[in-house]
């Protein structure tokens, strides 16, 4: 069994020693599109999501009063009081209340040429970038609904991929913090200036994404997501373990894979696990919304 437990968190001082790219430009047609996608499926996600409940409560404000209305406030004229009833009126209150971490692959193989927009004819976006710039979406859709979220890349000291090369259990997840839970916006163009230099290790952003979502505060539905391009050849065997793990502490584990190997894409559906396949960065919402109404 993994500790699921087992982890560091990177102090904020020690953020600028990692690689960084020192001129960084956000792509707002990206963002654009990606919002658009988003903001169709924001209704979606507030009904797989949220559950809501009719409620009577107080307005500042009085409606048009219906029959017993009426006769209550006659009553209550004659009585020299106000009407409170006058005031009642339902409203939808969120009973349920949701949050979701995002654990991003920071190995050395993400710095690679996305492919799906070197189709597009565009050479400089990471399959890095495209992951920040598909979390930083559902971050925004997210947070208007008043769904929390936590967002890091994870990585390893030198000295851990020494120790620990090839152990899948033995790493210990660092998590480099992009967006805390208490934080609205993610600061995309801080972590679109990070440069991925550590090794691969699938079950260490699994077990950093179900740490990362057990900080979410007040949450009744958590989703733990880490996100990563699969070119990890040890952990596969660890996963459908480490899902049934996080469920049983009520924690919903899913795998994102951003890649074009059809072969390697097939390999993580046979596993049987919570999985979700991007062709494209830009598919990461709608196709998620059809993994969490299996879920939910």
């Amino acid at each position: 069994m993994a500790n699921l437990d087992k982890l560091k968190n990177l102090n904020p001082k020690q953020f600028m020693k990692y690689n960084r790219i020192e001129k960084v430009q956000v792509d707002e047609t990206t963002v654009q599109n990606l919002k658009k996608k988003s903001t169709l499926c924001a209704m979606e996600l507030k009904r797989i999501l949220l559950d809501e409940s009719n409620k009577r409560v107080l307005t500042k404000t009085g409606l048009s009063l219906n029959g017993k209305g009426i006769v209550n406030t006659a009553i209550a004229v004659v009585n020299s009081r106000e009407n409170i009833d006058r005031y009642r009126v339902n409203a939808l209150r969120t009973t349920t209340k949701a949050g979701f971490s995002f654990a991003i692959d920071f190995s050395g193989s993400m710095t690679h040429p996305d492919p799906s927009y070197v189709l597009k004819g565009i050479h400089t976006r990471s399959l890095f970038d495209s992951l920040c710039y598909a979390v930083n979406s559902i971050v925004d859709t997210l947070t208007p609904l008043g769904i929390s979220s936590y967002v890091g890349a994870i990585l390893f000291t030198a000295e851990d991929e020494l120790r620990n090369f090839g152990a899948s259990d033995n790493f210990i997840p660092i998590v480099l913090p992009i967006k805390h839970p208490t934080e609205s916006k993610m600061d995309l163009k801080k972590s679109l200036a990070l440069q991925p230099t550590t090794s691969t290790s699938l079950t260490s952003y699994a077990r950093a994404s179900i740490h990362m979502a057990k900080q979410l505060r007040d949450c009744n539905k958590r989703v733990a997501i880490y996100l990563t391009d699969g070119e990890d050849p040890n952990g596969k065997p660890y996963l459908k373990s480490l899902e049934e793990q996080a469920k049983a502490e009520g924690i919903e584990l899913v795998l994102a894979v951003l890649s074009q190997d059809e072969m390697l894409v097939q390999s993580y559906a046979d596993l049987g696990i919570n999985f979700v396949h991007l062709k494209d960065a830009e598919d990461f919402v709608p196709t998620l919304c059809g993994v969490l109404k299996k879920l939910f």
